[in-house]
C-alpha cells in the first residue's frame, strides 16, 4: 500500500481537518455507472475478517451537490483507489474546485473517505465524497475497507527509489526534460507537489514566442532571423541580460516550436505579442492545456513515473554531489537516490516571504500563478550552496480585486479610461500588459479604477456592483462620489480625455485612435483594477548547460536547473513578451534533460 501512496498524492490533513459546517438538507443519492469495462456487480462474499478484493477498472458515479449533479470516474487496481477525476460539476468554480483539490490527494493518499468536508464547500465535499463510496461498492469493495481513524490515517513510512535522474517540477521545463532524459536512455521519475502536471504554464495563454520554425514558415513567417528576436529581449531587458543565454534559445527556438509540433501540441496562425509587430508567437487553440497535456502524454509514453502530490523537500548530498531528493507524499517519506537531480520547480511569487526578499515592489500583490510557485526550488538550491541572480524582476498582469481571475465580472478594458485613486490618469491603457503593471507600481496607487459608459458592454456589470468592486453613476460626479474618488479631479480627466477622443490623438499619452472612445452616454461606471503578478524573474544560478553554479561560478556536480528557476540571466526586470517564458522553459528543459542523462550514464 505504501508503493501506492507514493504514487498517489499528498494528503493536505491539517487543511482538511477543518469541521464541516452544516449539514446538508437536500438529499445526495449516488447512481454509478461502470466505465470503460468497470462492473458495478458487487463482489461475492469474502471469509470474515478479510477485505473484499477490488474489480480494477474506472467507475462513473454521481451525487447531488450544491447546485445539481457531480459526477466523478474513480480508478481503482486491485489494491486501492489510484485515481480520481471529476468529470461534471455545475458547482460554484472556485468554492468547489478549492475542496476538490484539497480532498481528491487525501482520499487517494489515505485511501480513507472518513474525511470532514472543507468548510465553505459542504456540499460539494459531501457530494464528492458519496460518489468516490458509490465507487468503492460498484469495484465490489466495501466502505469500512477505506474509512480509517484520524491516528490510522496519521501513520506513515519511509520508501527508497534508486533513478537516473528526478526532476523536481513538472511544467513546461520539468516535462520536456523528462522526455529528454529519457530518450538519452535514462530512468525518470518526476516529483509534483500539486495534484497535477503543468505548474504556470498549464495555467497560461498557451503562446510559445520564438522564430525559425518549419511550423512559422508553413503559415508565410519567414521574415525574421534569432539575431533580430535576441535585440528586442535585449532592448526590452534594457540591456541587462546575458545576451549568450538569449541567443542560445533564439537559435534553438524554432527547434523547440517544431518539436512541440511533432509531440502532438497544436498551433494556430502566428501572431505578434509584447511591443513588437513581428508575428512570432504561437498560440494553443486551448491555451496552456494544449501545451502541457501532449507532452505530459509523450512524457509517460517514453517511460517517465510521474508522482503527483508529492512535495521535494531537501536535495540529498554526499562528498560535495547531489545525489537526490527527500520528498513527502501525505505521511509518507520518500527518498529518492539518483545520479542527477533537475530543479524545474518553477518562480516563486506566490510566497510572501520570498517576494519580500527579491521583488519587494510586489509583496502586497495578489499573485495569479501556479499555487506551487514558492520558491521552494530555490531554497533547496540555496541551501547546497548555489549562487543567485536577482534584479528585482516580476511578470506583472492586472485583476479585478476580491474575485476569481477566471471570474466573469475580471474584465480589463483597453478602451476604458484607467484613473489612480486620485482621479488621474497615468498611463496608454493600450499598453502591453507587463508595461502596464509597471506604469500602475510606479503611481504608488494601491487600487485603479477603469471609466467607461454604457456603450462598453459588459454583461456582468450588475454583479459587479452587488459585489463592491463596480460602481454607477447618471453622473461623472455621482460616479466619482460612489466610488470614493475626487469628484472634480475625475470630471475633468474625463473632460480631458474625451478631448483626446474627439481630437483622435492621445498627447498626453500616445494611445492609438481607434482605442480612444470617449465617455459621454450614461449611465457611467468605475470598474476597479489592482495590480498583480503571473510569474516572477530571478532565480539559482546556471551556466549554458543547465547546471547549476555556486558562488564562485562552479558546477554544483549532480545538480542541474530549468525554466523560471533559472531565469534570472534571460530577464531584467520587466517581461518582454507574451510566450517568451515557455519558450525558454521547453528549451532549457530538453538541454537539461539531455546532459543530466548524459551525466547520469558516464
Amino acid at each position: 500500500m505504501l508503493k501506492k501512496a507514493i504514487c498517489w498524492a499528498l494528503c493536505l490533513v491539517m487543511v482538511l481537518g477543518l469541521a464541516a459546517c452544516g449539514a446538508a438538507t437536500e438529499s445526495q443519492t449516488p447512481t454509478q455507472t461502470p466505465a470503460q469495462g468497470g462492473q458495478a456487480t458487487p463482489a461475492p462474499a469474502q471469509p470474515e475478517g478479510e477485505a473484499p478484493k477490488l474489480k480494477a477498472g474506472e467507475y462513473e458515479t454521481s451525487a447531488k451537490g450544491h447546485n445539481g449533479e457531480l459526477k466523478v470516474k474513480v480508478t481503482f487496481d486491485e489494491n486501492g483507489i489510484v485515481d480520481i477525476q471529476v468529470v461534471e460539476s455545475v458547482e460554484t468554480a472556485d468554492i468547489a474546485q478549492s475542496a476538490f483539490d484539497l480532498l481528491i490527494p487525501a482520499i487517494i493518499a489515505q485511501q480513507n473517505v472518513a474525511l470532514d468536508a472543507v468548510t465553505g464547500a459542504t456540499y460539494s465535499s459531501k457530494a464528492l465524497l458519496e460518489c468516490v463510496k458509490s465507487a468503492i461498492v460498484a469495484a465490489g469493495g466495501t466502505v469500512e475497507q477505506f474509512t480509517k481513524s484520524a491516528e490510522e490515517a496519521a501513520n506513515g513510512q519511509t520508501v527508497e527509489r534508486t533513478v537516473d535522474v528526478v526532476i523536481v517540477g513538472s511544467g513546461a521545463a520539468g516535462l520536456s526534460a523528462a522526455i529528454e532524459a529519457r530518450n538519452a536512455g535514462a530512468s525518470v521519475l518526476v516529483l509534483e507537489k500539486l495534484s497535477h502536471v503543468g505548474g504556470n504554464t498549464y495555467i497560461s495563454g498557451g503562446y510559445v514566442y520564438g522564430t525559425g520554425s518549419k511550423y512559422q514558415a508553413s503559415k508565410g513567417f519567414t521574415d525574421d532571423t534569432p539575431e533580430a528576436l535576441v535585440e528586442y529581449w535585449m532592448e526590452r531587458a534594457e540591456g541587462n541580460a546575458w545576451r549568450e543565454m538569449l541567443e542560445l534559445v533564439a537559435k534553438k527556438s524554432g527547434e523547440t516550436l517544431d518539436w512541440l509540433v511533432e509531440n502532438g501540441v497544436e498551433f494556430g496562425d502566428p501572431m505578434a505579442t509584447g511591443i513588437s509587430p513581428v508575428t512570432r508567437a504561437l498560440r494553443s487553440p486551448s491555451g496552456g492545456v494544449g501545451l502541457v497535456e501532449p507532452i505530459e502524454k509523450k512524457a509517460r509514453e517514453a517511460g517517465a513515473e510521474i508522482l503527483l502530490n508529492t512535495t521535494a523537500e531537501q536535495l540529498l548530498t554526499e562528498g560535495g554531489k547531489v545525489t537526490g531528493v527527500r520528498a513527502v507524499s501525505g505521511n509518507d517519506t520518500l527518498i529518492v537516490k539518483a545520479k542527477a537531480v533537475i530543479l524545474a520547480t518553477g518562480g516563486f511569487d506566490v510566497s510572501r516571504e520570498a517576494k519580500a526578499q527579491y521583488s519587494p515592489d510586489i509583496v502586497d500583490q495578489e499573485s495569479i500563478s501556479s499555487p506551487g510557485n514558492v520558491g521552494d526550488g530555490i531554497r533547496m538550491a540555496l541551501e547546497v550552496g548555489a549562487d543567485l541572480v536577482m534584479k528585482g524582476g516580476y511578470i506583472g498582469l492586472y485583476k479585478v480585486p476580491e474575485v476569481s481571475y477566471r471570474s466573469s465580472v475580471n474584465k480589463r478594458f483597453t478602451n476604458a479610461l484607467l484613473v489612480t485613486e486620485e482621479g488621474k490618469r497615468f498611463v496608454n491603457e493600450a499598453i502591453d500588459y507587463p508595461i502596464l503593471h509597471k506604469a500602475m507600481v510606479q503611481t504608488g496607487s494601491p487600487m485603479f479604477y477603469q471609466v467607461f459608459d454604457s456603450t462598453i458592454q459588459f454583461d456582468d456589470v450588475e454583479t459587479a456592483i452587488e459585489l463592491g468592486v463596480a460602481f454607477k453613476g447618471d453622473t461623472i460626479e455621482e460616479l466619482a462620489k460612489a466610488a470614493g474618488l475626487p469628484e472634480k479631479t475625475l470630471k475633468e480627466t474625463v473632460e480631458r480625455y474625451n478631448a483626446a477622443c474627439k481630437a483622435g490623438v492621445d498627447e498626453e499619452f500616445g494611445k492609438a485612435a481607434e482605442r480612444l472612445v470617449a465617455i459621454e452616454q450614461g449611465p457611467f461606471y468605475i470598474l476597479k483594477l489592482a495590480p498583480a503578478t503571473i510569474g516572477s524573474l530571478g532565480s539559482i544560478k546556471v551556466d549554458l548547460d543547465t547546471h547549476v553554479l555556486n558562488a564562485q561560478g562552479t558546477p554544483i556536480e549532480g545538480l542541474f536547473a530549468a525554466g523560471a528557476v533559472a531565469n534570472g540571466d534571460f530577464f531584467n526586470k520587466t517581461y518582454p513578451a507574451s510566450g517568451t517564458s515557455i519558450c525558454m522553459c521547453f528549451t532549457f528543459g530538453r538541454i537539461a534533460g539531455t546532459n543530466a542523462a548524459a551525466y547520469a550514464q558516464r
